[in-house]
């Protein structure tokens, strides 16, 4: 994680360490998170978003536990 700045024509630019750490090419996501961006690899976001598909129940279990637990 790093905080950046936005250039005059509204890019980041990303150290050459953060995008080898990450596993970044050419074709990136951009995904919005609470307060906060994430930049995926495209395969790797695909590889993500179709398991995250594939565990919807469990996954809906858990924020169904935490919410309890927050009550």
């Amino acid at each position: 994680a790093m905080d950046s700045t936005v250039d005059g024509q509204g890019r980041v630019i990303l150290p050459d360490y953060l995008r080898t750490f990450a596993g970044l090419s050419k074709a990136v996501v951009v995904a919005g998170i609470h307060d906060r961006l994430e930049i995926w690899d495209e395969a790797e976001w695909s590889r993500y978003t179709k398991d995250a598909e594939q565990h919807s129940e469990e996954i809906a279990e858990q924020i169904e536990l935490f919410q309890n637990n927050e009550e």
